[in-house]
């Protein structure tokens, strides 16, 4: 347990200082020196993408991995510049969220004593994601200094952390939500245990049900709804990234696939091999991540809406039976999920979706030169 707690507030300290770092949330009290720094940034980002995209439209290129290599690079530019321009024009909708999250914290507080707890597992959560990444860095590095270095190393490497630190940032949002629809999940099964019949061989239908039991529904369908508020929030403030992130890491996936396939086919050079694998791995597991985590609020929401059923209507008990009709009709219109910006919604199975699309579309491609000008 006490080394629990170390790892969880050695992953929030890193976490705080890896966003404040990369700009992705302003610096307290230093909102102006932080904007200035994002506009630095992009201007710098903008001069390589543009040589390299004059380079492709002006000169004869018929290397096709180089032109691959060449639009990946610029993708992770997009990437990055989504994320700042995202950060500067979303600012009401983030401190919109992080309002309803205080709301939420609040209401729950009254019942559930366990919040620490619940936060600690959260950041244990993102520990061992950290862990993991940090692995990936190491062997990553290893490998560049031995056996093979991307020609655009060091451009791509300040790109990559962004990205990871906008996933990061992203599926921890999430995850906050999820750990607050446990917990609104743990407090209808209570309700549903006190709302069963007192006595096997009896049926408590006619009996009117407690007072405290209405007011504890009533409260349940108020933090369902704020809930679902707070679930749309995170499509409102990161939709823009969530979309441009997920095609940058499929396409880089998929490319790296080729690139790892063309290597073994052409002579086998286990240091490029495994720089290509390491790239795919590093995104592609925070995809992953990132689809789980949305994917667990559709489960919670089923959850929810079968707890629902579970609850006795007893019969003359007009007032909590309709309330009880309500709260079934409000899960089914207003359901736990990620719109991101009415292009999708972000699950699981669209990792099956996205990825077959993308290799229908790629698969008749000719030959590609493994590992040119892009990790």
């Amino acid at each position: 347990m006490y080394y629990r707690n170390i790892f969880a507030s050695f992953a929030r300290y890193v976490y705080l200082v890896m966003i404040y770092l990369q700009l992705l949330e302003p610096v307290p009290r230093l909102t102006w020196l932080t904007s200035i720094c994002r506009v630095v940034w992009i201007a710098w980002l903008i001069k390589p993408g543009y040589d390299v995209m004059y380079e492709l439209f002006t000169e004869t290129i018929e290397k096709l991995g180089y032109i691959v290599g060449s639009f990946l690079f610029v993708f992770k530019m997009l990437t990055n510049i989504a994320a700042y321009v995202e950060s500067m024009c979303k600012t009401k909708h983030c401190q919109h969220l992080q309002r309803l999250e205080i709301e939420v914290d609040a209401l729950l507080r009254d019942h559930i004593d366990n919040t620490e707890t619940l936060e600690r597992k959260i950041w244990l959560k993102v520990f061992y994601s950290m862990l993991l990444q940090f692995v990936y860095d190491i062997l990553q590095i290893v490998l560049a200094y031995t056996c093979y270095m991307s020609p655009v190393f060091y451009y791509v490497v300040p790109m990559l952390a962004i990205e990871r630190a906008r996933y990061a940032q992203i599926s921890l949002t999430i995850e906050r939500q999820n750990a607050r629809a446990r917990s609104l999940i743990a407090l209808m099964r209570l309700l549903v245990k006190a709302n069963r019949p007192k006595h096997k061989y009896t049926s408590d239908v006619w009996q009117p049900y407690a007072a405290w039991e209405y007011e504890r529904l009533n409260f349940l369908r108020l933090l369902q709804g704020r809930l679902c508020e707070l679930y749309q929030c995170v499509g409102d403030c990161y939709g823009w990234s969530i979309t441009v992130l997920l095609f940058t890491t499929f396409f880089t996936v998929v490319a790296n696939i080729f690139w790892c396939i063309e290597i073994l086919s052409r002579g086998f050079r286990f240091g490029q091999f495994m720089y290509d694998a390491l790239t795919m791995l590093r995104l592609s597991t925070l995809a992953v991540t990132l689809l789980i985590t949305a994917e667990k609020t559709r489960q919670h929401n089923r959850q929810i809406s079968g707890l629902i059923f579970k609850l006795a209507k007893p019969l003359g008990n007009k007032a909590y039976n309709d309330l009880v009709s309500d709260f079934s009709l409000q899960c089914l219109h207003q359901p736990f999920m990620i719109n991101v910006k009415g292009f999708f919604r972000l699950n699981l199975p669209l990792l099956g979706d996205v990825n077959l699309e993308i290799i229908e579309k790629d698969i008749g491609s000719t030959e590609i030169e493994p590992g040119i000008f892009l990790s």
